[in-house]
């Protein structure tokens, strides 16, 4: 049994000198690249998408950590094998997962891994066979420290109390001469409950490890009541197992301050709209009829584009928008499906995109945004998080992130750095832990968008937008929030009251949001969203709109 890995990392103050050593070699003939860290990424094993609801506590922490999760379900490892985790930074599996659909298909992945479930430790060859070889303890709140010195040991020693409420049982294992062996059940030395192998180390059954490995106690059982301790072992598990493994965080940590491009304001938050043309014979004419009926002009318009308008639009209507001093925003289905209703999903789409089949439309809209020559937001594929079969859904979260990413590439190729991309899941999916999972990264995106146009739930704003907030302001891009309100048959001032409280929100606690855009608009399915349903309606929106949060950049009249 090994007693030992020496690793290293740098602290905060040691990148920091790195950072002012790399600026003060700028200066010389040569100079050397500055990257910005992107989120270190994390596959999550579980037995189903959406995780089911033991998983969510696991999923939380891992995302609060810093990690960029995907998850990915178990029947994509059994039918794709290791294709189903290539490349990820680290991969975890949860125990809620079928064993079969896992055994034998993983066990060469080049990737680190941590396995939760004690029936998959012989298939990574981690123990024997034989019965007793893996298995669960007694049921018990603690664990014994048994290699203190090694950094998975997270500083701990002696019996450590890993649960905050009950006991229960914790996977276990009977590991090779080669394991490393952090902990053991409190009363039994025999079985393992934190253990790990190096790559090259010789395994239970004498092969050879190709990859970090990880055993670990905690089933979905603990995770939801997992204490700091509990949390701190699995986080050190994770750095010891690969070298990208977020930087420690803070208990509460102040989220990060926004940072933006060149259209979120430092101060206050912008205003946008998309504006049905009803009763006007342009959408132009009905935005500048919009801009009349609230007092004040639109700093974002939105337009709808359909997958291939960069090859049939000439884009003259947001050309007319950017001269009169509005900034466009840009929805940009992934499919030619005008009116989501009668147009056919493409679950495969994200798949396709990477596959180049749609270099042609995405090449030429980079080109006319580009060309616009004016910031411009680009709101791709939004609500992507939508069920498989419904017409946002385009992939699985790591298909549409390698969609979204393949893009935003060619975008930066062919010079059309004016774009801003606004990522735009639904945010009421956070609160399930569904739409973070679709987050392309820290470096491909620029605004972290949620929608919200609720058919027939007519709960406040704070229940739809907090999970997605909260998640969001930890990212530390701006916040674009899109909203759509029908007016609520059972009570007539419901719609005023909900705008009333965004203005209340976007006015204190919400300092992160940069925009609301407002769909003032019919949808497809014949709902009436726009603003002025009602006088109390009306009369919200213009005070929300009048208001300091929203007048740092464009006056009332």
């Amino acid at each position: 049994m090994k007693t030992s890995k020496l690793i290293f990392y740098f602290s905060t103050g040691v990148q920091r000198a790195l950072l002012v050593m790399a600026l003060l070699l700028s200066t010389l003939p040569f100079s050397l690249p500055i990257y910005a860290q992107s989120a270190p990424t994390l596959a999550f094993v579980t037995r189903s998408v959406p995780i089911p609801l033991e998983d969510r506590p696991f999923v939380n922490h891992l995302s609060k950590q810093g990690w960029n999760v995907t998850l990915v379900d178990d029947n994509t490892v059994r039918d794709s094998g290791r294709d189903a985790i290539r490349g990820y930074d680290l991969v975890v599996i949860s125990s809620s997962v079928y064993p079969q659909w896992i055994q034998g298909r993983l066990q060469q992945a080049p990737e680190p891994i941590v396995v939760t479930e004690h029936q998959l430790f012989p298939s990574f060859r981690m123990t024997g066979f034989q019965n007793g070889d893996r298995g669960l303890t007694s049921a018990s709140r603690k664990l014994r420290i048994v290699n203190s010195s090694n950094p998975m040991a997270a500083g701990l020693s002696g019996d450590v109390v890993v649960s905050s409420s009950i006991a229960k049982p914790m996977n276990y294992g009977r590991v090779g001469p080669d394991a490393y062996v952090i902990a053991t059940a409190k009363d039994s030395d025999n079985q393992s409950v934190i253990f790990a192998y190096d790559a090259g180390d010789e395994l239970a059954n004498g092969d050879t490890a190709v990859a970090p490995r990880v055993g670990f106690y905690m089933s979905p059982a603990h995770a939801g009541i997992a204490n700091q301790d509990g949390w701190a072992l699995f986080d050190a598990a994770a750095a010891w197992a690969t070298p990208n493994a977020p930087d420690e965080t803070d208990e509460n940590p102040n989220p990060p301050p926004v940072t933006g491009g060149q259209i979120a304001p430092t101060v206050g938050a912008l205003l946008g709209a998309n504006v049905s043309k009803e009763n006007y014979s342009s959408r132009y004419d009905a935005v500048r009829g919009f801009e009349n009926s609230i007092n004040r002009g639109l700093d974002i318009v939105n337009r709808f584009h359909e997958f291939s308008s960069g090859i049939s639009s000439n884009f003259y209507w947001d050309r007319q928008h950017i001269a009169d001093g509005r900034t466009v925003m840009i929805s940009w289905r992934a499919t030619d499906n005008a009116g989501s209703v009668n147009g056919t999903p493409d679950p495969r789409r994200a798949r396709k995109i990477v596959a180049g089949q749609f270099d042609r439309q995405i090449e030429a809209m980079a080109r006319a945004l580009r060309d616009l020559e004016a910031p411009i937001l680009l709101r791709f594929n939004w609500e992507m998080d939508q069920d498989y079969g419904d017409p946002q859904y385009i992939g699985t979260p790591a298909e549409y992130i390698a969609a979204w990413r393949y893009m935003h590439n060619v975008f930066e190729r062919l010079g059309a750095t004016n774009v801003e991309w606004v990522w735009a899941p639904r945010a009421r999916s956070f609160a399930k832990n569904v739409g973070q999972t679709f987050y392309p990264g820290y470096e491909y995106v620029d605004w972290v968008g949620g929608s919200a146009v609720p058919i027939n739930s007519f709960t406040d704003a704070q229940t739809i937008y907090s999970a997605w907030n909260q998640w969001a302001s930890n990212i530390g891009k701006p916040q674009l929030l899109w909203i759509g309100l029908r007016e609520n048959p059972q009570n007539s001032r419901w719609k005023g009251n909900f705008i009333n409280e965004l203005r209340s929100l976007a006015s204190g606690q919400w300092t992160g949001l940069k925009a609301i855009v407002y769909y003032s608009s019919n949808s497809p399915l014949g709902n009436d969203y726009t603003i002025d349903t009602s006088s109390f309606a009306l009369s919200a929106f213009r005070n929300l709109a009048c208001s300091s949060a929203f007048t740092s950049v464009r006056r009332c009249r």
